[in-house]
């Protein structure tokens, strides 16, 4: 069974759901999405463009989820010491 493959920034960009394909840039600097460059033949040679793997993609979206699960509990705890805190002062 094959696995699909986006390749290019524009397509990576519409299976993320975003508009600009300087967005895939930012991601993979700040978020760490594991693209790669891959050479793709065309007429008058070769040009090389980022490529991800499904598998790569929905394992790397899961991970974002958890870490934004564990910022917002995180987030939520600091509220509620903040809270204790301030009615026992």
């Amino acid at each position: 069974m094959a696995v699909p493959y986006y390749i290019g920034a524009k397509a990576i960009a519409e299976r993320l759901g975003y508009k600009n394909t300087k967005t895939v840039m930012r991601l993979v600097e700040r978020a760490g999405l594991p693209i790669f460059l891959r050479n793709v033949p065309i007429r008058t040679g070769k040009i090389r463009k980022y490529c991800i793997s499904e598998a790569a993609l929905v394992a790397w979206e899961l991970v974002q989820g958890q870490r934004n699960v564990d910022r917002i509990r995180v987030k939520r705890e600091q509220q509620r010491e903040k809270q204790r805190y301030a009615l026992t002062a």
